[in-house]
């Protein structure tokens, strides 16, 4: 498999067009930010937008929203062209060694036989899971979607849950992002 690599996306990086198009086609609109929003966030301390490479070629994309020691993958998407080759694996493994002893968090679209992408959902829960990451027991419900919360390296609580947002949004957006949280999640 080629190299892949990662750096931080900028205002100057030349894959602006690109991540601000893989986020809109990878993520339904009810779970996808302004990407000016997203950009102007990554400037704060603790809040990191990477782009995966091989050579020029973009791979995929991370954000991440780190808070004592815990991080949150907000976003992790690897392009149409790129997917089932591994790199979503070596993404998250980068991750890893980006923030080495973090215990990491995120949501997927729970499972629901109904839905019209439930297989999909399947197959996303299932690389998370074979990629060391398990169910904590918390639900989120954003925009009344209810997301599983999966940890890896140990356990996250409602607490830092709630940090991790509260470092993204500020304290005066905080109010209009803080996620309903719930601990009677499906597993």
């Amino acid at each position: 498999m080629p190299t892949l690599t990662c750096h931080l996306l900028t205002r100057h990086s030349p894959e602006l067009a690109t991540i601000k198009a893989l986020l809109k086609t990878q993520f339904p609109p009810a779970e996808q930010f302004p990407f000016w929003f997203l950009r102007w966030r990554a400037r704060r301390p603790g809040i990191d937008f990477l782009t995966f490479s091989v050579g020029s070629q973009v791979v995929g994309t991370a954000y991440l929203i780190t808070h004592h020691g815990v991080t949150l993958v907000l976003y992790l998407a690897v392009t149409a062209a790129n997917q089932s080759h591994g790199y979503g694996r070596q993404m998250l493994a980068m991750l890893q060694d980006r923030y080495p002893g973090n215990r990491f968090t995120l949501n997927i679209e729970t499972l629901d036989p109904q839905a019209p992408d439930n297989r999909q959902r399947e197959r996303r829960r299932q690389f998370y899971l074979n990629n060391h990451y398990v169910p904590n027991g918390l639900t989120v419900i954003d925009s009344d979607i209810p997301y599983e919360v999966l940890v890896a390296n140990g356990q996250v609580t409602l607490a830092d849950y709630r940090a991790i947002y509260r470092q993204f949004a500020g304290p005066i957006l905080y109010p209009l992002f803080k996620p309903a949280l719930s601990t009677n999640a499906q597993r």
